[in-house]
């Protein structure tokens, strides 16, 4: 298949559609791949809120440190809003872009991404490690958003 085989990809209400045409651009094969995303969105947090937000959480908070283009980041995102469908209200989950927001990152002195925070009672908790999939990172948040906690 060369170059001239290989039609566009465009995202359309949640599906990730692939549409191979031939040189002539008629369609010859389609194929249409469910997206894995959940319903949850999570919001995004910046500087001026963040102090406000986390000091009046009545339950813990984790917060993702990202920037546009990063991949992993992006990831990261996906596995958070299953998180978040699953956990519900036991655990609240905001996303910071470190490119519009400099303070926080800062002063927690991020320097690589993704990043998550973990905030409990208003204090910063701890670092979870980086890029990873749903049950790894439930793993390391099981002693604050168990059902019994």
């Amino acid at each position: 298949m060369g170059a001239d085989d290989v039609g566009n990809l465009k995202r359309s209400k949640g599906d990730l559609e692939t549409r191979v045409t031939s040189s002539s651009s008629t369609p010859f094969s389609r194929a249409v791949l469910p997206a894995q995303k959940s319903d949850y969105m999570i919001q995004e947090i910046e500087d001026r809120q963040f102090d406000r937000i986390i000091e009046k959480a009545t339950v813990p908070v984790l917060i993702e440190f990202w920037q546009p283009g990063c991949g992993h980041c992006q990831a990261l995102l996906q596995e958070l809003e299953l998180i978040q469908a699953e956990v519900g209200d036991r655990l609240v989950i905001y996303k910071m872009n470190v490119q519009e927001n400099y303070l926080i990152p800062g002063e927690l002195e991020i320097h690589s991404l993704p990043t998550l925070a973990l905030y409990v009672d208003g204090k910063f908790e701890k670092f979870i490690g980086g890029v990873g999939k749903k049950h790894a990172l439930l793993n390391q948040l099981a002693d604050w958003i168990s059902p019994t906690s």
